[in-house]
């Protein structure tokens, strides 16, 4: 159950990056946005607990 928890997040996190670069792509958020910085601090916070909890760095 722990890492299908985990996994989420890791996906998570890949989407929430996804999502930044397309929103700043397609001229959504300014790449020097509050909005833009949250959604990369939150994606990399998320990918950290999945490395982390894999070992895979």
């Amino acid at each position: 159950m722990e890492a299908i928890i985990l996994d989420g997040l890791g996906w998570i996190g890949a989407a929430l990056i996804l999502a930044a670069y397309g929103l700043v792509s397609f001229k959504r958020l300014a790449p020097d946005s509050m909005a833009y910085q949250g959604l990369n601090i939150a994606a990399s916070i998320l990918l950290l607990i999945n490395t982390m909890y894999y070992g895979a760095y």
